[in-house]
């Protein structure tokens, strides 16, 4: 994500009741303001169950950690096809390079 998206509509994200000091504004159940601070991460309530995860903990992507800031409770790129199968992260853009995942093949929507 870069600093400006969405360009329309609002993701609405939940901190879990913590400090999201490094985000504008992460409230239970509200719009975000911001996109994710370096090193860290919004996620889809798919991934939290599936990697057993909560909020504040620290998850592996490709070569980086990051910290969970915030569950994703409704991102407006969401639709019912094929890809909204797959669990959903959201990083900065920043770190994306970093992570050595940005290579021929991969499915990182950008």
């Amino acid at each position: 994500m870069e600093q400006g998206y969405p360009l329309r509509g609002k993701i609405e994200v939940d901190a879990g009741g913590k400090d999201a000091a490094s985000t504008v504004l992460i409230q239970t159940g509200r719009n975000a303001t911001s996109i994710p601070a370096r090193g860290e991460v919004w996620v889809d309530q798919r991934m939290l169950r599936r990697l057993d995860m909560s909020v504040g903990d620290e998850v592996t992507i490709g070569a980086l950690h990051f910290k969970v800031a915030a569950r994703i409770v409704k991102d407006i790129d969401q639709s019912f096809g094929f890809a909204s199968f797959a669990p959903r992260v959201l990083m900065n853009d920043a770190d994306l390079a970093a992570t050595g995942l940005l290579q021929e093949g991969s499915r990182i929507f950008s």
